[in-house]
């Protein structure tokens, strides 16, 4: 009996589903472990581009956000050079027709921002209600000309934009927020090298190209996974590590169904359209000490993509999230010429610069909205959201379970972190379940 193996399907491998199995290995060697992947890829949302620059660019998670966490630790492991850029660099910002210092300004509409950012941040001063940002900004008689700044420092980033993140929510999850204070970057390497450096034995049980469509938990100790093409799987346990937008509109179907409460908990728990901009340049027009550039218009917030890196490259990054997204997303399908215009005017007006367009070397646009069973970028705190994640998190029948960053603890959600310690506690929590079973397949 000892010698049985309990099989366990793991559906998705991004860096939870392979940290889920990396943990599960670790636990008990009598799992027999697969990861099923739905594209021709695994990293879910870690993706490097290669092509571009002579080093590579995050066209997916970037940042490492502190430095208490165990992904943390991990790219050290890995051999990866940390750069905390936060820490040496300046925020500067678009105000009246000037590019101004966001941390140093003495202007009293960009403090007012600068305030209410570090107390929604770090210090919770204040009680702030479930509204959106643009609500409380309005309430509180923000200026319009600082409303770019609050949504790149807010609502960009959580994922989406300032009339759907939360301010109660972005709050609750800095206050629960155990990571660190610091943002980081890897000089280095990409995440996806930190990730197959880490879980080699994982990435084995993966089997990509397999799109599972329907998950049967209704027999006792038994699941039975059945793929596009009709093949089935037989096993004990499954864990879902799938984007939440993959849990809707039937993209993967259970018998039985999920409960009301279930399925509108998964449903309460949003996810925005987002994108990566890449743009290279013939010459650098921002300063030396630049950590990030906010701007107006559909692109809100710009950093120096080879910071902390040994690279002469002149190249701008931007997270674009929300409206800005689909805004551009649009003009990208009509017309990429047109699409680069608007970009490059925004920039233009707040370098004060002229033909911009013939300083570009080439620019690179990756829609995670349109990526195949991902579309959209992560989770983010919206209103009304309560105890979604909670409810939706719940292990059924202790045969199907849920791991991935919307599940993270400690408001870490939305982080490369966050999924890698939701799939470590989902292993956990399946272990303890399967103490006493022994497979029958």
């Amino acid at each position: 009996m000892e010698n049985d193996k309990i099989k366990v399907f793991i559906i998705g491998a991004g860096i939870a589903g392979i940290a889920c199995a990396h943990r599960l290995l670790e636990l008990n060697k009598n799992y027999d472990i697969t990861i099923f992947e739905a594209s021709d890829r695994y990293g879910g949302r870690l993706r490097s581009l290669k092509d571009f620059s002579n080093f590579a660019i995050e066209l997916g998670g970037e940042e490492i956000h502190g430095d208490k966490t165990l992904y943390y630790e991990l790219v050290k492991k890995s051999g990866g050079k940390i750069f905390g850029y936060w820490e040496k660099n300046i925020i500067y910002t678009q105000y009246k027709g000037e590019l101004v210092s966001f941390e140093d300004s003495k202007i009293d509409e960009i403090t007012k921002v600068k305030d209410f950012f570090e107390d929604i941040s770090y210090e919770f001063n204040k009680d702030y209600e479930d509204i959106t940002l643009r609500e409380f900004l309005v309430k509180n008689n923000f200026s319009k000309e600082v409303y770019h700044m609050a949504n790149a420092m807010i609502g960009v980033e959580v994922g989406t934009d300032l009339d759907k993140a939360s301010v109660w929510g972005f709050s609750d999850i800095s206050k629960r927020w155990q990571a660190g204070e610091d943002n980081f970057l890897i000089s280095n390497m990409s995440h996806m090298d930190v990730v197959e450096k880490s879980f080699p034995e994982s990435i084995k049980k993966i089997k990509l190209n397999v799109a599972i469509k329907n998950i049967d938990y209704s027999e006792e100790n038994k699941v039975i996974l059945t793929d596009a093409n009709n093949n089935n799987y037989f096993g004990n346990k499954c864990i879902l590590t799938v984007p939440i937008t993959q849990l809707r509109k039937d993209k993967i179907t259970f018998t039985p169904k999920f409960t009301k409460e279930k399925q509108t908990a998964l449903d309460s728990i949003q996810i925005d359209a987002t994108a990566k901009l890449i743009l290279k340049f013939k010459k650098k027009f921002w300063s030396d000490d630049t950590c990030w550039i906010l701007v107006k218009g559909n692109v809100n917030c710009y950093w120096p993509t080879a910071q902390g890196k040994d690279s002469t490259d002149i190249v701008l990054s931007a997270l674009v999230t929300g409206q800005g997204c689909s805004n551009l997303a649009l003009l990208y399908k009509k017309s990429k010429d047109e699409f680069i215009t608007d970009i490059l005017n925004d920039l233009q007006i707040v370098f004060k610069l002229t033909h911009l367009k013939s300083e570009l070397i080439d620019f690179y646009w990756h829609d995670w909205t349109t990526v195949p069973y991902i579309e959209g970028g992560y989770t983010f705190p919206s209103v009304k959201e309560g105890n979604a994640r909670e409810i939706a998190k719940k292990s059924i029948s202790n045969k199907i379970f849920f791991a991935g960053e919307a599940f993270a603890k400690n408001g870490h959600i939305a982080t490369i972190h966050g999924a890698l310690e939701s799939g470590f506690d989902t292993a956990d929590e399946l272990d303890h379940t399967s103490k006493s079973l022994h497979a029958k397949y």
